[in-house]
């Protein structure tokens, strides 16, 4: 049977994106098991003694097999609905969001799909920003990066190469004596 994974993202103030992984409750163990896999930062195992005092109460989680994880920035993070929740079984979805930079989510984005279809899934794009990030880094991100942050990521680089071009275009002054 083939699993749908709803993909959407979307841009932080920071410069970062927010991506979003959804599927039904029944399959969150497929979901578990896919992030896993998934290059990036990943979730650390802590004991209730070994918790970093650095560690917030949002970065610490109980994960599928029942563990204190310690989420480092970067890391997907699930979010299973309680059995308590009273929803048609359909209708109820698993969550994993996880925030990168722009390029780190396009990477992300590729491989995702890629990992779908070898399974014989699919994702399913749900904003605008989700299908840039799934054509991966490139010039169509670039755009998207231009539109999101209003500056071009080799804008500096850009401007020094404008400056120098003007610094030989002047013409020069050579005294013979």
């Amino acid at each position: 049977m083939t699993t749908f994974l709803r993909f959407s993202a979307a841009s932080l103030d920071d410069g970062k994106v927010l991506m979003t992984c959804r599927v039904i409750l029944r399959k969150r163990e497929w979901l578990f098991n896919l992030l896993e896999k998934c290059p990036g930062p990943k979730a650390v195992p802590r004991s209730v003694g070994d918790v970093s005092s650095k560690a917030t109460q949002g970065d610490l989680a109980m994960n599928q097999k029942g563990q204190i994880v310690e989420n480092p920035p970067g890391s997907w993070k699930m979010s299973v609905p309680s059995v308590l929740i009273d929803h048609p079984k359909e209708s109820t979805m698993v969550l994993a969001n996880a925030e990168r930079s722009i390029d780190g989510a396009a990477r992300t984005a590729v491989w995702l799909e890629k990992a779908c279809k070898a399974n014989g899934d699919s994702l399913i794009c749900e904003t605008v920003l989700a299908g840039v990030l799934r054509l991966g880094p490139g010039s169509a991100l670039d755009k998207e990066k231009v539109r999101v942050t209003g500056k071009r990521s080799n804008e500096a680089f850009l401007k020094s190469q404008d400056a120098l071009q003007k610094e030989a275009k002047k013409p020069r002054v050579v005294h013979i004596s």
